[in-house]
C-alpha cells in the first residue's frame, strides 16, 4: 500500500525544479525564476533578486482518518501559501492603474503553468484540492516597484501507511 506515499520534501523538491527550469519572461538574457522555502521576510532585498522570485511558506496539514486499521494509508490535506514577486516595469510609471492588469496575467498563466507541471510531475500521488485555489494581487509588495500574487491552495496525498497488528 506505500507506493501511494509521498513526503514534503519530495513535493518541495518538484516545485522548485518545475518553477526554475523555465523563464516565466521570454526575455532573451534573462534570468530562470528563483526559489525559496521560508517567509518572505527571509529573502533579503528581494527587489535586487532573479524576479520572478516564487516564496513558498511552509505549509500546514490536517490528516483524515476513521478507524486507524491494519495497512491504512493515511490522507493528508496539506494547505500552501506562496507569494511570487516580480519588478513593475519603468514603462507602466504613470500609467493609468488599469493597464498593469497585463502583469498580473502575466504572472497568473506562470503560476498556473508551474502549478499544472508540479502536479503532473507526481502523477497519481497527489491532487488539488476542488475549490482550494485562491489568488489575491498586490502592488505594494516590499516597494512600490513590486508587485505580486499570494496564491494559497491545497494538495491531497497520502503521507503514511500505518501497518499495525
Amino acid at each position: 500500500m506505500s507506493a501511494n506515499i509521498i513526503d514534503l520534501k519530495e513535493i518541495l523538491i518538484k516545485m522548485q525544479d518545475v518553477w526554475t527550469s523555465f523563464q516565466c519572461k521570454a526575455i532573451e538574457g534573462m534570468p530562470f525564476n528563483q526559489f525559496h522555502f521560508g517567509y518572505p521576510q527571509e529573502v533579503d532585498d528581494i527587489h535586487k533578486k532573479n524576479l520572478p522570485l516564487m516564496v513558498v511558506n511552509p505549509p500546514s496539514s490536517i490528516a483524515s482518518t476513521n478507524e486507524i486499521q491494519l495497512d491504512q494509508n493515511v490522507l493528508t490535506n496539506t494547505s500552501f501559501v506562496l507569494q511570487i514577486y516580480d519588478h513593475l516595469p519603468s514603462s507602466m510609471t504613470g500609467q493609468p492603474s488599469i493597464n498593469k492588469a497585463d502583469n498580473f496575467d502575466n504572472l497568473e498563466k506562470c503560476f498556473y503553468y508551474w502549478l499544472e507541471n508540479t502536479i503532473d510531475a507526481h502523477g497519481t500521488k497527489v491532487q488539488l484540492s476542488a475549490g482550494s485555489l485562491r489568488i489575491e494581487r498586490s502592488t505594494t509588495s516590499s516597494n512600490d516597484k513590486l508587485y505580486s500574487l499570494q496564491c494559497s491552495f491545497t494538495l491531497n496525498y497520502f503521507v503514511r501507511c500505518f501497518k499495525l497488528n
